[in-house]
């Protein structure tokens, strides 16, 4: 648990710096490419204030599961706290293969999320 995030199961900072080591030394052995993207949402304590926590956390779990539906295999996702993400994306050819990761994640996240009636 200490290398995991309790709300999502997503692996935590801890984690990720181990993970994120080893794909840094296989990227340099393989001659490719890792695209590292940080997604924070805007305005999430609004949601924890008027909502209420419970709802903010069903958030918080709702966009990592977008998040994990981005990932190819080796790609790694985790939380960082808070609404902080991280995402790794491993074994990358080309910097252009990199355009359409961030698209795919901005698809993902700007459909509308539904949380007690409410559209956010």
């Amino acid at each position: 648990m200490s290398q995991h995030d309790s709300l999502t199961g997503l692996p935590n900072r801890i984690m990720l710096n181990v993970r994120l080591d080893q794909l840094l030394i296989e990227a340099e052995r393989h001659k490719r490419l890792l695209a590292v993207m940080f997604v924070d949402l805007d305005r999430f304590k609004y949601i924890n204030d008027g909502l209420g926590h419970e709802h903010g956390d069903t958030l918080l779990r709702e966009v990592a599961t977008r998040l994990e539906d981005c990932l190819r295999p080796g790609d790694i996702l985790s939380r960082q706290g808070g609404d902080e993400f991280t995402l790794v994306f491993a074994n990358i050819a080309q910097e252009k293969d990199v355009n359409v990761l961030v698209e795919r994640v901005q698809e993902h996240l700007l459909k509308p999320f539904f949380l007690s009636g409410n559209e956010l």
